[in-house]
């Protein structure tokens, strides 16, 4: 049986409260690999590691949930695990704030991240991929490779899409669904949005394949239930759960990787 990467951690540690700890960590950790237009130490970047950092009341107002102490336990028994380390990189010598990242074994739960973390292949002037890039406004001197070349990408493009939805129909079964057939024409071009401008956020500038997109949707179940699962209430007062397009509009995706969602 082929587990999740939540529920692997699940799995071995046996504790919803260290894998919820766990993928948020990941989440600001890819976070911070991929902001790619700043030099590394201003990527909190240090000993070869990407680290995030905050106080325990700075993380009991993030989450809500958990008490001081809650906090204390669940950070105590990730390092236990073997699955986070700490240390300290800031500026003001009086200033305590820990610093947490994985472990060689806490990175094993994200493989993508693990390359990253470890061996950063990402220059700190590299420059972002320009998403405002000008499209050909003919293909009449195209050759018949090329044209051929061009049919090929939009097939496997509208391929990855309609895998995209199967995974969103496996991770999000309650929530409202696309037709079983037809794609959205506002759902398409939500899609295409996010698929062509994804390298901007992927650590390494790669482009979004389907583990990584079933990644994003397992971690934005888990990590904003409110927001991934839970009810709103409309403007004519009828309750609705947020839709597949929504998720996958890219101002959600860079919002959630920024920790702006519970």
């Amino acid at each position: 049986m082929n587990l999740t990467i939540n529920e692997q951690l699940m799995h071995d540690t046996k504790d919803a409260n260290v894998c919820i700890f766990i993928a948020n960590l990941a989440t600001w950790l890819r976070t911070n690999a991929g902001k790619l237009h700043k030099p590394l130490e201003q990527r909190n970047f240090h000993e070869g590691r990407y680290w995030s950092y905050n106080s325990l009341q700075g993380f009991v107002k993030y989450f809500g949930f958990w008490s001081p102490q809650n906090l204390k336990t669940i950070i105590k028994k990730c390092i236990a695990e073997g699955l986070i380390i700490t240390n300290t990189f800031n500026k003001k010598k009086f200033d305590n704030t820990l610093w947490y990242s994985l472990t060689d074994k806490g990175l094993e739960y994200y493989p993508s991240l693990r390359d990253t973390t470890l061996n950063t292949l990402v220059s700190s002037n590299q420059r972002l991929v320009d998403s405002n890039q000008t499209i050909p406004k003919t293909l009449t001197t195209c050759s018949n490779n090329t044209i051929t070349t061009i049919s090929s990408s939009k097939s496997k493009s509208n391929e990855l899409m309609r895998e995209m939805i199967e995974v969103y129909r496996k991770e999000f079964p309650n929530n409202p669904q696309p037709h079983p057939t037809l794609i959205a024409t506002n759902l398409q071009r939500t899609l295409q949005t996010l698929i062509k401008r994804w390298p901007e956020a992927d650590p390494r500038g790669l482009s979004l394949d389907i583990e990584s997109f079933q990644r994003y949707l397992e971690h934005l179940r888990l990590t904003a239930p409110k927001f991934s699962l839970g009810e709103y209430l409309t403007d004519n007062g009828n309750r609705k759960k947020n839709s597949m397009e929504t998720f996958c509009r890219w101002n959600t995706f860079v919002q959630f990787l920024e920790g702006k969602y519970s």
